[in-house]
């Protein structure tokens, strides 16, 4: 006689089994005892993918449409006579069992019991082959990292490119492979280019074309590893033209590490073992990983290298701008003079000088270029040189006129510009002539007066109009009187994150104000002061530029 405790023990052999395939066996016979010559099928949901569907880990009797592994919804089985028993796991339903035939309530109870111990044992057996899985992804790991770490000791990029090439082709056992990396490590739409070729012509990597003659290595950037075969109709899809026949598989892995992308590893006629396939392409996986952090140094240390060199060579020109603006005043007993000039970045557009002159006369100008940078340092410099040979010979009005015909030669249709305003000062101090190219209004301070008259624009800005006229405007000064020539980049400096918090004229103007007795270098610092502490920091966003001109 069969005892429940027999029962029982007989059910505890389902715990035994290493494998999945076991397993399935042994629950079908004991199932089976339950409902002799019926029906069956055990849905799975531990497994279910993105669309909820079932795995399918039992299909007994010829009336059952489900096979084995496969993949269904919850209805793919419907019957008038169907039978449903829940599959739990610690209280919770992870599937139920199909069965098409009758009932009582004595075979009930009988398979929920083997239901329960089904469900324990192919959680534990699922488990187990995950644990498996992730020990040999981490042997993998451990064995890519071993043959890999050796590159890092390197350092010329093509060495690293030729081993790392030969290391993963070994892997895979093919004598035939190819390494491609981007011009632009971690930029997925620069240029990517052929690096080193093994044991295949480069010629025919070039031939690898698809239907719409796009190069297939920059598509296959996008996805993840791939395995490709000629088909049985000689065919290599998804290639297009004659592929020549010695390529008969290809594997194709994008190179990334950490989400940067560093290029494209492609091994042809590859000859896996189904019982070693999975290691050995989680080893490769690996081991593009490293690739991919190997090359994303070199493009680390490339653009450092770089970024060196542009700083060296933007400090060099920020020198010899500097060198640019006038270091001593010109030499007159009726002026006294004080300047500054502050790039936003390493080099700007902004540029102001003082040039004496045989016969006592000093001419002066204040500029500003569109923009700022070496573009416009680049203008600033030519302007500065045409300025400086024609400004003793010519009146401010025609000066300003060949300066726009040479500065709209030379910016053509790239919409710069500049603003300029020239002066003339006499020799004996007591007056200047000026005229004005779409410059913002300057100032003169009116000593005997207290107040501060604009000087406006005579013309508009230089390069815009190559025939474009100016007029010059004449000014008589008195002792104590000041010019103060600046850029827009003084009252356009804001303070904090608010761009409408500009610095602004009237600021300036009440500095010039109330510093107007001092001297030029005085009046200087405080304008600078003061614009320091409206704003609380000592760069700006656009190029700042001063002139002082006291009368004596």
């Amino acid at each position: 006689m069969i005892t429940k405790e027999t029962e029982t023990d007989s059910l505890i052999g389902m715990h035994l089994p290493r494998t999945l395939t076991e397993l399935r066996a042994e629950a079908a016979c004991h199932l089976l005892q339950a409902y002799p010559e019926s029906s069956m099928a055990v849905l799975f949901s531990g497994d279910c993918d993105e669309e909820g569907r079932f795995v399918v880990e039992l299909a007994i009797g010829d009336k059952c449409p489900l096979k084995v592994d496969d993949k269904v919804a919850a209805n793919s089985w419907s019957s008038d006579q169907l039978l449903h028993f829940p599959l739990c796991y610690k209280g919770q339903v992870v599937g139920e069992l199909l069965i098409e035939d009758g009932e009582t309530s004595e075979q009930k109870e009988k398979v929920a019991e083997i239901l329960s111990h089904f469900a324990v044992a192919i959680i534990n057996i699922k488990l187990n082959e995950e644990a498996l899985r992730a020990t040999d992804q981490y042997c993998a790991s451990l064995q890519a990292f071993e043959k890999g770490v050796v590159l890092f000791q390197e350092s010329d990029k093509e060495a690293v490119g030729a081993r790392f090439l030969s290391l993963m082709s070994s892997v895979l056992g093919t004598q035939a492979s190819a390494l491609f990396v981007l011009d632009e490590v971690g930029n997925a739409g620069s240029k990517l280019r052929l690096s080193q070729a093994l044991g295949i012509p480069e010629m025919m990597l070039e031939e690898l074309r698809l239907e719409d003659e796009s190069w297939w290595p920059e598509t296959l950037l996008k996805g993840t590893l791939e395995c490709f075969a000629r088909a049985d109709d000689d065919s290599f899809p998804p290639l297009a033209g004659i592929v020549p026949p010695a390529l008969q598989s290809i594997i194709a892995l994008p190179m990334r590490y950490h989400g940067v992308i560093a290029g494209l590893y492609m091994a042809f006629n590859v000859d896996l073992d189904d019982s070693q396939s999975h290691e050995t392409l989680e080893s490769v996986r690996r081991l593009s990983e490293l690739g991919a952090a190997l090359f994303h140094r070199f493009s680390l240390e490339e653009s450092a290298v770089r970024e060196r060199g542009l700083q060296t060579q933007l400090q060099i020109a920020s020198n010899i701008q500097s060198r640019l603006i006038p270091s001593v005043a010109p030499d007159s007993k009726f002026i006294d003079c004080s300047w500054q000039s502050r790039p936003a970045q390493y080099v700007g557009g902004d540029y102001l000088d003082l040039v004496g002159s045989e016969t006592g006369e000093v001419f002066s100008v204040i500029a500003d270029v569109s923009g700022h940078g070496i573009n416009s340092a680049l203008l600033m410099t030519s302007f500065r040189s045409n300025f400086r040979s024609d400004c003793n010979h010519l009146e401010p009005c025609a000066l300003l006129e060949k300066l726009n015909r040479e500065v709209a030669h030379e910016v053509g249709d790239t919409g710069m510009f500049i603003t300029a305003a020239a002066f003339k000062i006499k020799k004996d101090g007591r007056g200047f002539t000026y005229a004005s190219a779409g410059h913002n209004a300057l100032y003169l301070y009116r000593a005997h007066e207290d107040k501060v008259v604009e000087l406006d624009s005579t013309g508009p800005s230089l390069g815009f109009l190559a025939c474009a006229r100016y007029e010059s405007m004449d000014y008589t000064v008195e002792p104590q009187d000041v010019l103060l020539l600046y850029t827009d980049g003084i009252v356009e400096a804001t303070a904090g994150e608010d761009p409408t918090n500009m610095y602004g004229d009237d600021r300036l103007k009440d500095c010039l104000r109330k510093n107007a007795s001092r001297s030029a270098e005085e009046i200087l610092n405080a304008v600078d002061e003061d614009l320091r502490m409206f704003t609380s920091s000592d760069t700006f966003e656009d190029d700042v530029s001063v002139s002082v001109i006291k009368i004596l």
